[in-house]
């Protein structure tokens, strides 16, 4: 990582992730658990946009969010982040299916918060390694980085 990207903060990210968190607390109140929940996503999914793009990852796929942030849970041996990244994915999907009640829309945001701190720590931190990849690590390495990881990685 250069010393510029270090010091790279998406403003955009930053800015839609709090107003979305925002957002998921005032619909809680309001009893729209449909849009609290896809709000708390929202909020989820721009924290990761951001730490991706200060990387130079690819982050313009759904599917990617979530490559990202196992890629992260991977390299900083934080294995709960996939646990909570897991509720958000849930409350995403509680947009379409509507049956979450108050108290798990709200237990699940407060643990979106919890990730959201920790994604706020993360995107101060170096580049971990992942010893011993596995294909799904490298697979999800390829989609991020868009190279294949045994053109970026020739044996020595």
């Amino acid at each position: 990582m250069t010393a510029s990207l270090e010091n790279y903060i998406p403003e955009k990210y930053l800015s839609l992730r709090q107003e979305y968190i925002r957002q998921a607390d005032e619909e809680l109140l309001r009893e729209d658990y449909r849009q609290a929940g896809e709000k708390a996503w929202g909020a989820v999914s721009t924290a990761i946009k951001c730490i991706s793009e200060q990387r130079g990852w690819n982050h313009r796929h759904h599917r990617l969010t979530g490559d990202a942030l196992r890629k992260l849970a991977d390299e900083f041996d934080q294995e709960h982040l996939k646990y909570w990244f897991h509720t958000a994915e849930s409350l995403h999907n509680n947009f379409y299916e509507d049956s979450w009640t108050e108290a798990e829309v709200a237990g699940g945001i407060n643990r979106i918060k919890d990730l959201l701190q920790a994604s706020d720590v993360l995107r101060h931190q170096p580049p971990g390694t992942i010893p011993n990849r596995s294909n799904n690590q490298k697979r999800r390495w390829e989609a991020l980085n868009g190279v294949s990881w045994d053109d970026a990685h020739p044996p020595v």
